[in-house]
């Protein structure tokens, strides 16, 4: 297994647990490196970019680029939404956001 996807790995065992013991912060936080873990080796391998940003930034990115699927898209700018002062947050399941993200990496880290 690669490091990005053993890092990944670890990052779903503390979701896991703040899952567990509700802590909708630390798990929309995983969730977030979840998916910039992924996005760094997306832009590593597909595009040969060293990455120096930050996973909002890679979230950012996503979000914006014409050239991903829409479902990828829409999963990064959830992601990427600051939560309302009232806590809400339009990613109401972000590890599914997260999975969507790192699922289109994988296929396009093979495709490479």
């Amino acid at each position: 297994m690669a490091q990005w996807q053993i890092e990944i790995e670890n990052e779903m065992a503390r979701a896991a647990d703040a899952r567990k013991n509700p802590h909708e912060g630390r798990l929309r936080t995983s969730a977030r490196r979840i998916a910039g873990i992924a996005l760094a080796e997306y832009r590593r391998v597909v595009r040969g970019v060293q990455n120096q940003d930050s996973f909002i930034v890679l979230l950012d990115e996503c979000a914006l680029d014409p050239a991903k699927p829409d479902n990828v898209r829409d999963a990064a700018r959830r992601l990427e939404t600051r939560v309302g002062s009232d806590f809400s947050s339009p990613a109401t399941d972000p590890i599914g956001d997260a999975e969507i993200i790192v699922a289109f990496v994988r296929s396009a880290v093979q495709k490479s």
